[in-house]
């Protein structure tokens, strides 16, 4: 009879472990998925609008080209070495009579690139 008490204390003790687990992961689930809105939002940053210098070049001297850079351009966008470009916006007073292949638009040609 004492082993009986002892095996339903136990199933007891899983039962009640069982209930607390499920209410805790029911709890935590609520509160993840509804976060509680912030009460005072926090004000934007203003954005930057001081007039900022163009970038300098990282180095001062590179190694000349063998061959053009829109050939140097197709092969690596081939292999994947770089992620396709993303098409710009031509600038109305753009030379419509060059196109820049990086850019995919007027203006300048992909030699005269200074992106590539």
């Amino acid at each position: 009879m004492h082993e009986l008490k002892l095996r339903a204390a136990d199933y007891v003790r899983m039962e009640e472990m069982q209930t607390l687990h499920t209410k805790f992961c029911n709890d935590y689930a609520a509160n993840t998925s509804n976060p509680t809105p912030n009460p005072t939002p926090q004000p934007h940053p203003r954005p930057d609008t001081r007039p900022r210098e163009p970038r300098q070049p990282r180095f001062t001297r590179y190694a000349p080209l063998t061959v053009a850079r829109s050939r140097i351009l197709d092969e690596a966008l081939q292999v994947d070495l770089l992620p396709p470009p993303r098409k710009t916006t031509t600038p109305p007073n753009a030379d419509m009579t060059k196109y820049c292949r990086d850019h995919r638009n007027h203006g300048h040609t992909t030699e005269e690139c200074k992106a590539l």
